[in-house]
């Protein structure tokens, strides 16, 4: 079985992105550098999000 640990999405704009992954998938921020658009949000499992 493969296990996913993070996974780097680059986003148009990032507060808005990571707002909606906030909202609707129930993300937790982890780390955000706003000014450089970049941010990890996680979840209950293992696995990483980076929003760049």
């Amino acid at each position: 079985m493969v296990k996913l640990d993070h996974l780097n999405i680059s986003v148009s704009n990032y507060p808005n992105s990571r707002d909606w992954y906030v909202r609707y998938v129930r993300l937790k921020v982890e780390f955000e550098n706003i000014d450089a658009g970049v941010g990890e949000l996680s979840g209950d499992g293992d696995a990483e999000l980076i929003l760049t």
